[in-house]
């Protein structure tokens, strides 16, 4: 891995879709790239130079409780007991925050979790995982949360690769079905923005909690009339507009902006080039 910690890389689930994206912005920028196996004993011989941890799981975390727990903060604490690295970039995510009342999400609000309730493992774990960060790693850890990310890639998870994936071959014209409702929102991050925002906090000299967002949330309604627009394929709603739904917070990234410059571009401008050649 050299000698030269400073562009030295290793990426603790590099193979994820957010860990891949990031392999390959830092091999073009000139850095030395570390994909470890998982307990590769090396883990804890080596200079691991910037650390970038990727490693979770997400959408069967359900199903996978022990996996969930073991990725999110087992190696991690590992690695902030005995590795030798020079900073800690640790990906978290904004589902932190569903629980909160708060109008405009900051990364210093309290956050309300429920040992009770069985989704709020992943959240007790990547909460875990972030006060390792804080409370241990000092200045050389830093805490990216995560919203929705996205890429033009149809093979990526995610609500929004599922919708693109089913219209680009699906016949202009033709309805498409999709069980969801046009009311449901969410903050889409594209994936080479939080690239960028993951390379500022590398290079950052303190540590902290940032939110990594757009910081606007786009509909369903939004994201299918314009998808409609640019493929000709009508999208339907099966699940109907419910009074009670309480649509999710916006995410503030003032601080991103505020210490880094780093502001992300909206997804609704950016989905032309998303379906583009793919219809």
């Amino acid at each position: 891995m050299g000698n030269t910690s400073k562009r030295v890389a290793t990426l603790v689930g590099g193979h994820g879709f957010i860990g891949q994206h990031l392999h390959r912005r830092l091999e073009a920028d000139g850095w030395n790239c570390w994909v470890p196996e998982k307990n590769d004993p090396d883990l804890f011989r080596l200079d691991l130079g910037t650390v970038f941890y990727c490693a979770g799981v997400t959408a069967d975390f359900a199903q996978r409780g022990f996996d969930c727990v073991d990725a999110h903060v087992s190696c991690l604490n590992q690695i902030m007991h005995a590795g030798v690295f020079r900073k800690l970039v640790y990906l978290s995510s904004a589902r932190l925050y569903d629980q909160s009342a708060s109008a405009l999400l900051l990364e210093s609000d309290d956050l309300k979790l429920n040992p009770y309730h069985p989704r709020h493992l992943f959240d007790l774990s990547k909460a875990l995982g972030e006060s390792l960060c804080l409370q241990l790693g000092k200045n050389k850890a830093s805490v990216a949360r995560l919203s929705c990310v996205v890429s033009s890639d149809l093979d990526a998870e995610g609500f929004l690769a599922s919708l693109l994936k089913k219209v680009v071959h699906q016949p202009a014209g033709e309805p498409l079905f999709i069980e969801s409702s046009r009311q449901f929102v969410r903050d889409y991050v594209m994936i080479d923005d939080v690239v960028s925002a993951l390379l500022h906090l590398a290079a950052s000299e303190t540590g902290g909690i940032y939110n990594v967002a757009s910081g606007a949330n786009t509909s369903n309604s939004k994201l299918f009339d314009v998808i409609s627009d640019i493929t000709g394929v009508p999208i339907v709603a099966t699940i109907p507009n419910n009074e009670a739904y309480v649509p999710p917070r916006q995410i503030s990234v003032a601080k991103m902006y505020d210490e880094f410059g780093w502001m992300a571009r909206r997804v609704c401008e950016q989905l032309p080039n998303m379906v583009k050649g793919k219809i």
